[in-house]
């Protein structure tokens, strides 16, 4: 909870998940919070956590979410384009667009 303060992000589990926080866990979320923003160990019982570490780890994970969400929009894009493709052309069609290279321009217009 404490990163996702740290960067801004918030989503409706992670609301309704802090709402339901005792006062006394919100406030360490609110100190982690303040200590990740000032890379000041977290303390958590025996355990010290390294905030840059805590930090790099979650961007990366963002990052490596992010590709691949970026790679299914793209799959789902190609997708829509040949089965949009094969509901008004013939398949010896679509193989004279893709030959004329009508097929990247169609593409192309397809994502504008």
């Amino acid at each position: 909870m404490s990163l996702y303060a740290f960067y801004h992000l918030s989503f409706s589990w992670s609301s309704r998940y802090k709402k339901q926080l005792t006062d006394e866990d919100a406030a360490r979320v609110k100190l982690w919070r303040n200590d990740l923003a000032h890379n000041r160990t977290l303390a958590w019982g025996d355990v010290d956590l390294d905030p840059e570490r805590l930090k790099g780890l979650f961007e990366l994970y963002f990052e490596q979410n992010a590709d691949k969400s970026r790679q299914r929009k793209e799959k789902y894009e190609e997708y829509s384009l040949a089965f949009a493709m094969s509901q008004m052309f013939s398949p010896k069609q679509k193989e004279l667009f893709k030959g004329l290279g009508i097929y990247r321009c169609t593409k192309f217009y397809a994502q504008a």
